[in-house]
């Protein structure tokens, strides 16, 4: 059997990595952050297209120009979310605001910075658990060296602020098949309320 399928027992105050929920706290943290330069240049649009649409009351014209609007919102919203998440972890301290508060950088198979291509592959790669239904961010406590998806498709780990180059990335005891009960489980709840969902729109509750 290999190393990687049956990892040696480690100590927990030996293991470098980075738990679920700082994780989530800190990516709380950091959606708040860049969303703030988002919100303070659309804003401003926003009020100014409501004033002028309602002035002139063409409905159509109204639909058109809200619709461009949100667009807009969306891809400004993507490229200060890239802009931020890939420029800091690429940088000097490895992590966002963020993950900085909370102790924890990110850094790559050798335990080194990442570039600024491997943070935007990393970005982007979070798009796989979006469209899976967040489950991919749920690997996180499941899996070995506590990666969650797009931790994986970048070759990256996120570990405590303390951990330096040249340190052992020992692996960790991964519960696969709890993973796999978890997105079961996660699944059919999706499936009952999607369900349940066209059932009430059917009956025009």
């Amino acid at each position: 059997m290999s190393l990687e399928n049956n990892p040696p027992a480690v100590q927990a105050d030996t293991i470098p990595y980075s738990g679920f929920w700082r994780r989530v706290v800190a990516f709380v943290i950091d959606s708040i952050i860049a969303s703030f330069p988002v919100y303070l240049l659309a804003f401003p649009c926003f009020l100014i297209l409501a004033v002028q649409t309602t002035q002139q009351g063409n409905e159509e014209i109204s639909a058109v120009v809200f619709s461009l609007f949100s667009l807009f919102f969306n891809l400004l919203s993507l490229l200060s979310f890239w802009l931020y998440f890939s420029f800091l972890e690429s940088g000097k301290h490895q992590a966002t605001w963020g993950k900085r508060i909370l102790g924890i950088k990110v850094v790559n198979e050798h335990g080194e910075k990442i570039s600024f291509a491997n943070a935007t592959g990393r970005f982007f790669a979070k798009i796989l658990s979006y469209l899976c239904l967040y489950i991919g961010f749920l690997f996180v406590p499941f899996t070995n060296r506590k990666r969650a998806l797009h931790d994986m498709v970048a070759s990256t780990y996120v570990v405590k602020a303390d951990y330096q180059p040249g340190q052992p990335l020992p692996p960790t005891p991964s519960h696969i098949g709890t993973l796999v009960a978890v997105c079961i489980g996660f699944g059919g709840l999706m499936l009952v309320f999607t369900f349940l969902a066209f059932l009430m729109m059917a009956t025009g509750a």
